[in-house]
């Protein structure tokens, strides 16, 4: 994290790999670092705005990708890539409302209802 471009303003608030004791805390809290492979997770909708200064849109992809491998079970692993979008999401009302339509389909399917089941 502290290598991207806004990677060191956020060494105060989540440490730093260089002090063992920071680089333990930074490791713990990396869910990346932690998909274990013939573990059975749960469907899962993973989102990331392309334009987002605070999250390069590569981790969420490279998280999704592993999750994909990784994954012992048969529920499905989407990533949705809003390139328009930034950390905080679209920046319109419409855009925002999308994106809340998108995030209540996929819950609405996960949970069983036949009006969202992917066909």
């Amino acid at each position: 994290m502290e290598f991207s471009a806004n990677g060191p303003v956020n060494i105060p608030e989540f440490g730093t790999i260089k002090d063992e004791t920071e680089f333990k805390a930074l490791y713990e809290m990396d869910a990346f670092q932690h998909i274990k492979k013939g573990t059975k997770y749960p469907a899962q909708l993973i989102t990331t705005g392309f334009n987002d200064p605070r999250v390069d849109s590569f981790i969420p992809a490279k998280f999704a990708a592993k999750m994909q491998d990784q994954n012992a079970s048969q529920n499905p692993v989407y990533l949705y890539v809003d390139y328009k979008a930034g950390h905080f999401g679209g920046s319109t009302m419409d855009e925002q409302f999308a994106q809340l339509s998108k995030e209540f389909a996929f819950l609405l399917s996960e949970t069983g209802n036949p009006e969202f089941q992917v066909k």
